[in-house]
């Protein structure tokens, strides 16, 4: 399956260990990865704390072979643009490294497995948007998804290969349960993996009469728990599946007290060395209204880096 080690990750800190054992290196060379994220008015005001999101990416990946694209529903367009702090990163960043494009439901499900089920998706009101967006994407122009509350680390470079894999969201799934998380995925363009994933979607939307009115509509139903179908089917048909990336790599908070660090909103002290093994810190809590000490070290840090 790929990334995930011989010896139990959940145990001391084997996961830190194992991922300090692969190396960043700036000056690597490999094609231009995209990455990808996305942002709408309805969910939170384009804020500082997502500019500390969108500084992190400036200050760990190689900006010689990376670039990102803030996807943004056509009609938020105008809020972005007067939001302070998208202008304060469209000041400081070249826009060939940073820039939005408009979520376009007709263009982004454009010859996918999906398009035969878009009139249905928009008489459900776009059930699922915000899980299905990040599919539609990939599916179209392959990279890397991350969501806003992700604090990059250091370089992602050398998990970047042709291997594709979603992030793992705590260390107790290493056991048993749906251990995907949504919260980062790498696919490469057009991969039959989101083509399933696509596929089943547009299938259980096309049969939303045989469920609850609320079935679609509950939390990530197009999310990770639809990765989890898929990925069990594809193990029921001998199909060699995506890898799992083990979850100190991006959520090391989510495991026992003895082998995390703190969440985002927690001011208790922590084992930089620990941290500085992962490559991205994602912020489980009330990260928008409420900052701890990872948090603070981290956004203090890509501010001394990028001088912004």
């Amino acid at each position: 399956m790929g990334f995930i080690p011989s010896v139990p990750v959940t145990e001391d800190f084997v996961c830190y260990d194992f991922a300090a054992s692969i190396p960043s290196h700036r000056l690597e060379t490999i094609p231009t990865i995209d990455f990808h994220t996305f942002w709408s008015a309805s969910g939170s005001t384009f804020s500082d704390r997502h500019l500390d999101a969108l500084r992190s990416f400036f200050a760990t990946q190689n900006e010689t072979n990376t670039k990102l694209t803030l996807w943004i529903p056509p009609e938020d367009e105008q809020v972005l643009l007067a939001s302070v702090a998208w202008q304060k990163i469209t000041k400081h960043a070249a826009n060939e490294h940073i820039h939005y494009k408009l979520a376009e439901w007709e263009k982004l499900t454009l010859e996918t497995p999906f398009a035969p089920s878009l009139d249905t998706w928009k008489n459900s009101g776009y059930v699922g948007a915000n899980d299905l967006v990040r599919l539609f994407v990939l599916y179209q122009y392959g990279g890397v998804w991350f969501d806003f509350g992700t604090l990059f680390v250091r370089d992602l470079t050398p998990i970047l290969s042709k291997q594709e894999w979603i992030a793992q969201g705590d260390c107790h799934t290493s056991t048993g349960g749906n251990p995907f998380d949504k919260n980062m995925l790498r696919f490469q363009k057009h991969s039959p993996y989101l083509c399933e994933m696509l596929h089943e979607a547009s299938t259980q939307l096309q049969g939303q009469q045989s469920y609850p009115s609320t079935h679609l509509a509950s939390d990530n139903y197009f999310g990770s728990k639809l990765y989890y179908r898929i990925y069990r089917k594809l193990l029921k048909h001998h199909v060699k599946s995506w890898s799992v990336l083990p979850w100190c790599f991006t959520n090391p908070s989510e495991c026992y007290g003895d082998n995390s660090v703190p969440r985002a909103s927690s001011g208790s002290r922590y084992n930089r060395k620990r941290l500085e093994q992962v490559f991205a810190y994602h912020l489980h809590g009330p990260w928008l209204d409420k900052s701890g000490s990872i948090m603070n070290d981290l956004v203090n840090t890509h501010k001394k880096y990028v001088g912004w």
